[in-house]
């Protein structure tokens, strides 16, 4: 989902694992000469061009997170965030904390991150090598239990590049949550997408850098 491969987790058919192969079939019928076009790779009858088109689009069949810089980790177009979804500033403090109390692996190995998704009274931990990998699963376990994503927000560990938005934008989750840093980048994205971005939360402080109406900072 946050590829952009599925939409909903009933698109998913079948899951089977074959050693360290895991091989997906889907409902969704997703043409990946849409992403050629968006990354600007024009198909040509002729020449290396043919041949190089033909290499990319079997590239295609083995998908990576957005951290690998691929062919999916970018958006033609934006569409704003536009849920109301408000969170208290005293909670964004206490998430992070209960995000550090509940990172068993970090805690044993300080080699991992951590990301928590909230929605309503449910909260999702999960942890992983990678940042990008460990929202990727707290996303995933939403959508097996139906959450509305509109209603859900992110906190994690790592810093917040635009892949990072882009995931989150893809899903609908309106606020995404980092004791670290955002990246430039992130920040562009967070704007456009109209999703609100807090980082830097350290002890009782933090930093609201796009749609800071969606913290109550009275509470």
């Amino acid at each position: 989902m946050g590829e952009g491969l599925i939409k909903d987790y009933q698109d998913i058919k079948s899951i089977e694992l074959d050693g360290t192969n895991v091989l997906i079939s889907t409902y969704l019928n997703h043409d990946p000469e849409e992403d050629l076009e968006q990354e600007g790779i024009v198909q040509e009858r002729k020449g290396n061009c043919e041949h190089a088109c033909v290499c990319r689009l079997l590239e295609y069949q083995g998908v990576n997170s957005d951290n690998a810089g691929g062919i999916r980790s970018e958006l033609k177009t934006i569409e704003p965030n536009t849920s109301d979804l408000s969170i208290d500033a005293t909670q964004i403090i206490k998430d992070i904390q209960h995000l550090t109390d509940e990172a068993k692996i970090w805690q044993k190995t300080a080699g991992v991150h951590v990301a928590q998704l909230k929605y309503e009274d449910d909260i999702i931990i999960r942890e992983d090598v990678s940042r990008h990998v460990a929202v990727d699963k707290v996303i995933g376990a939403a959508a097996k239990e139906g959450y509305d994503f509109s209603r859900c927000y992110i906190s994690y560990s790592g810093r917040m590049p635009a892949d990072m938005l882009i995931k989150v934008i893809r899903v609908g989750i309106p606020i995404i949550i980092s004791n670290a840093a955002p990246a430039s980048s992130g920040i562009d994205v967070a704007r456009a997408g109209n999703i609100t971005m807090v980082g830097f939360v350290r002890g009782n402080r933090f930093t609201v850098y796009t749609a800071p109406e969606r913290i109550n900072l009275e509470k």
